[in-house]
């Protein structure tokens, strides 16, 4: 399909060419070739407009078209045309702004065509009114205008239709709008320079010409500067977030926040890479359908925004279907017609993807990439250091032997878990074990075979440890298991599982040996046997020692209320 496609636009663009060299053949006997050089210094001077070109929406902005127009009135629809082609191929030609050269000849030949339909619109309307007088002086020139700025729309839109391409643009509205208020300043523009040249002369009309020149330098100076300063606020907004130690949900809403500044996006959604499979979740969203652009399910390398992130390569498409095929999970997509999706990289791995959605066509430009991928960069390094922090802070609440919690931040979990189960209404299991007869198992094996078979334990006890429940070492070869909703008998059988497990484990394998060990358990149960945290753990140990004192290897609960404890 796609060949078929290119065959299309290339014949159109040729045919345009071709129309464009024979409509010029055939003005060509109406020119005054005594008027040669003021002709070559008029293509000179657009060709000066056109490198000087104010960026817009769709395009650019330029005075050209106030010299085409003191053109024709000047020297009729000959001059404009071969004048203003000239001007069009040779400027557009040295400030391609990254078009190729086929674009440039493309361009000057519509200019050409749009020449001859604001002829026939122009002598039209002179026909219809004769020798227009007072106002309708200007309705020829607004009839030429009209059909110039139709023609050019018309053969842009084709040109474009065929082309059917994948950068999105801005919308149609927008275009037309900054065309518009092209003409209303050149139209007048023209008509005053056409004025000069017959009172004054070219020289005199060339040197008004520069003064416009002069003008459209500045605006263009002022519209970088407005530019390059908004999007250097947007940064340096990005960055003082960066100076605060935010969390990484706050991280990813500061800077959706700052994009919503540089960019119009509808709705925007941050994802983070969650865990060690490589899948990403919704961190942080922003907009009507946040819900929605939130919704995703993607692995790396899966679908549209899993692919970019395994890529590492930022990606704008004026919908989202003009990615490629939308993997499972991304059906949310389809609601948008502009998509942005920023892969957030550091250190070498992508931390997450910023995913930015638009309800209309052409809301990101490439232009715009570099501004969204620099607000990307410093995102993805919050998040990345926030992951260290988070690793760093878990480093340090983690027992280096076992692995599990240590007492301290074991402690912590436990008043949290609680405090919420007051809350809630719902019960808190405790267990303690300890290890049958170590000293004996550490007089055999020796303490540092011994210290391996408690870290193997530990791994034992974290296997058994159902989601939501919290494992910690809380002595030398004490080990507690605090658990979420766990009472009455589930919690004694759990109990009693740990001590099978760790029974029928086999240790110091590494070593070349076959170690046993068995372990006491006791349980304890918030709010049946205790009220508070240091109650629950005498209740428990209370157990463990009654568990202890029948030969271990076994599992007891509390059986009495500890008031006074708590």
């Amino acid at each position: 399909m796609r060949p078929k496609e290119g065959w299309r636009h290339l014949t159109y663009t040729w045919l345009v060419i071709g129309l464009a060299a024979w409509r010029l053949a055939a003005l060509f006997p109406q020119l005054d070739l005594d008027r040669t050089r003021e002709l070559l210094a008029a293509a000179a001077l657009g060709a000066a407009a056109e490198c000087l070109a104010v960026p817009a929406p769709g395009g650019h902005l330029s005075g050209v078209f106030a010299l085409f127009l003191a053109l024709f009135l000047s020297g009729g629809q000959a001059a404009a045309a071969w004048a203003g082609g000239a001007a069009l191929l040779v400027g557009q030609g040295i400030a391609n702004r990254g078009a190729p050269a086929r674009t440039a000849l493309f361009n000057a030949s519509q200019h050409v065509l749009a020449v001859w339909a604001a002829g026939m619109a122009f002598e039209a309307a002179r026909a219809r009114l004769g020798e227009p007088a007072g106002v309708f002086f200007f309705v020829p020139v607004l009839a030429l205008a009209a059909a110039y700025m139709a023609a050019n729309h018309f053969l842009v839109c084709f040109y474009t239709l065929l082309a059917r391409r994948k950068a999105p643009g801005p919308p149609w509205q927008d275009v037309l709008k900054w065309d518009a208020a092209g003409y209303l300043v050149t139209v007048p523009l023209g008509l005053l320079m056409s004025y000069v040249y017959g009172s004054a002369g070219s020289l005199a009309c060339a040197f008004f010409y520069a003064v416009i020149l002069a003008a459209q330098l500045a605006a263009r100076f002022y519209t970088a500067q407005r530019a390059a300063k908004r999007d250097l606020a947007v940064l340096c907004e990005a960055a003082r977030y960066g100076e605060d130690l935010l969390s990484p949900r706050e991280a990813a809403d500061m800077i959706l926040r700052a994009a919503s500044r540089a960019v119009s996006y509808h709705s925007g959604a941050v994802y983070w890479r969650a865990g060690p499979n490589l899948s990403f979740c919704p961190l942080a969203r922003r907009g009507p359908l946040a819900e929605v652009i939130g919704s995703l399910e993607f692995g790396e390398g899966e679908g549209v925004v899993g692919r970019a992130a395994a890529e590492r390569t930022p990606l704008l498409a004026a919908a989202a279907k003009e990615l490629g095929e939308l993997g499972e999970g991304e059906e949310a997509l389809s609601a948008f017609k502009s998509l942005a999706v920023i892969p957030l990289a550091a250190g070498g791995q992508t931390v997450g993807v910023m995913v930015l959605g638009g309800r209309r066509a052409g809301v990101f430009e490439r232009a715009q990439l570099p501004l969204l991928c620099a607000l990307g960069a410093q995102l993805a390094a919050a998040l990345a250091g926030a992951r260290l922090a988070e690793q760093l802070k878990e480093a340090r609440e983690r027992d280096p032997l076992s692995g599990l919690w240590h007492s301290n931040a074991f402690w912590r979990a436990g008043e949290e878990f609680l405090a919420a189960a007051g809350r809630q209404g719902q019960a808190v299991g405790l267990i303690l074990l300890d290890v049958d007869r170590f000293k004996l198992f550490n007089a055999r094996y020796g303490r540092r075979s011994g210290d391996r078979a408690l870290a193997e334990l530990a791994a034992v006890i974290r296997q058994c440890v159902r989601p939501g429940g919290v494992a910690a070492r809380y002595g030398g070869d004490e080990f507690a298991v605090l658990l979420p909703g766990a009472a009455g008998r589930t919690l004694l059988e759990t109990a009693q599982s740990l001590c099978a497990a760790a029974r029928q484990a086999v240790f110091l394998t590494g070593e070349g040996r076959s170690a046993r060990l068995t372990v006491s358990a006791g349980a304890a149960e918030y709010p049946r046997d205790a009220s508070g945290l240091k109650g629950l753990l005498a209740a428990a140990q209370r157990a463990l020692e009654k568990a202890a004192a029948g030969g271990g290897d076994r599992a007891e609960a509390a059986a009495v209320f500890l008031d006074g404890l708590d």
